[in-house]
């Protein structure tokens, strides 16, 4: 976001930026202008923009809005992923939970501004979009396939979660390993009793060492069970976002589905707005021509009525006789 931007960049910018409704005008409209100025290739790419989706357009606000905001969501998503491979390794956990934690709680909090953002707009806010400016949002902050996005501070679609394998390593890293159990100590040798009888040995105390052996089976049964809920707790998370992704995927197909009317019906707007300027420069033009008609029929008029007079003239000083 901090990169240096062209002066066409801050147009783009400003122009995902703007409300909805107003966005087909005003790109058209640049269109134009870059084409008048004689820069052909870059009317052409900015007459191609497709309208932003809601959501999209709401992850652009909050880049203008809320760019501090945004910049420290960014930044807690580049600590998370240098931190990640540290704490795979055993280093850095704490690092990475403290980034992840960062991360979650700026996501919230932009996520409320967003729908703020979009009622505001009378958009609707329910749990399609507002999913989707979620998963939006952790896209910048964790996909590396973000950096264009986010280098232009604008999106003209909703991005691709990230990978399972992306957001679940970053989880599973920021998990502390938890150390097993200590086993209890072997118990101490067992003292021979005094001999009651010179040269007999003393029984080993088989009550202790029975509890030994209770206590050592007890913790190893305690420390199988932990390892077991750390599984299905890991195998729950692998399924919770598998499910998650398959509901995006079916969101996705669906929304191409609705941005593909949308564009049609655009296009098809844009084609009746040509059709009507056409028609208003013709029926101006027509309106031109009917007063140039005009003055020339009066011209016409005129000089007949003055003919008619020379003629009238005429015969009264020739005594009203024609030669």
């Amino acid at each position: 976001m901090a990169a240096r931007k062209t002066e066409l960049d801050a147009e783009l910018e400003r122009l995902h930026g703007l409300p909805l409704g107003e966005f087909t005008a005003a790109r058209n409209a640049l269109a134009k202008r870059l084409k008048k100025a004689g820069n052909a290739d870059e009317a052409a790419y900015v007459q191609s923009l497709p309208k932003p989706t809601v959501s999209a357009w709401a992850v652009n606000v909050l880049f203008q809005r809320e760019r501090e905001r945004m910049e420290e969501l960014l930044a807690a998503g580049e600590r998370a992923r240098a931190a990640q491979g540290e704490a795979v390794s055993g280093q850095g956990a704490g690092a990475l939970r403290e980034a992840l934690r960062a991360a979650r709680e700026l996501q919230s909090e932009l996520l409320s501004r967003a729908e703020v953002i979009l009622s505001g707009e009378g958009r609707a806010t329910g749990r399609p979009v507002t999913d989707r400016v979620t998963t939006d949002l952790q896209a910048l902050a964790f996909s590396p396939s973000a950096a264009e996005a986010i280098r232009r501070g604008w999106l003209s679609a909703d991005l691709d979660p990230p990978g399972f394998e992306v957001l679940a390593g970053l989880q599973l890293a920021a998990v502390p390993a938890r150390k097993p159990e200590p086993r209890p100590a072997p118990p101490p040798p067992v003292r021979e009793a005094p001999a009651k009888k010179p040269g007999k040995p003393a029984k080993p105390a088989k009550a202790e060492q029975t509890e030994a052996n209770r206590k050592e089976k007890e913790a190893r049964r305690r420390e199988d069970e932990a390892v077991a809920a750390r599984e299905r707790e890991a195998a729950e998370r692998r399924e919770r976002v598998t499910k998650a992704e398959r509901e995006v995927a079916r969101a996705e197909s669906e929304a191409d589905f609705l941005r593909r009317k949308v564009e049609q019906a655009e296009h098809a707007v844009e084609k009746a707005e040509a059709a009507v300027e056409e028609a208003r420069e013709r029926a101006a033009e027509a309106r031109q021509n009917a007063s140039r008609a005009r003055e020339r029929s009066a011209e016409a008029e005129e000089a007949l009525a003055s003919a008619g007079k020379s003629l009238k003239e005429a015969l009264k000083a020739t005594g009203g006789v024609r030669r």
